[in-house]
């Protein structure tokens, strides 16, 4: 199995250890509260940024835990990327240009 892959069962059991209900009533349905919610998409970030589950709990259960603190970082190294990639993509463009005979290449 690969390491990215989780059973079902191991993910209800970090989602439900990660996102608990305000309560549940008596049909079964789980409440949530704003703060759930909150947290809820807080978890939704990391997972875009590439974090496990595991390693997401671990974080915004922390003691020192700062949601503005973490966002700001990951909002950093997303501008870092982002200006790489936009570097990446004016040569790609130039080099099509090139293939295309409607620039020369220079050494500069």
């Amino acid at each position: 199995m690969k390491k990215d892959l989780v059973t079902v069962s191991q993910l209800a059991n970090l989602s439900i250890d990660l996102l608990k209900p305000t309560l549940i009533d008596k049909n079964g349905y789980r409440k949530y509260n704003l703060k759930q919610l909150n947290r809820l998409q807080q978890i939704l970030y990391f997972k875009q940024f590439g974090f496990e589950l595991a390693r997401i709990k671990t974080m915004i259960d922390a003691d020192d835990y700062n949601i503005v603190v973490s966002l700001e970082h990951q909002q950093a190294l997303i501008a870092k990327e982002a200006k790489r990639k936009q570097i990446l993509l004016d040569n790609l463009k130039q080099t099509v240009k090139y293939y295309k005979g409607e620039i020369n290449m220079t050494n500069l």
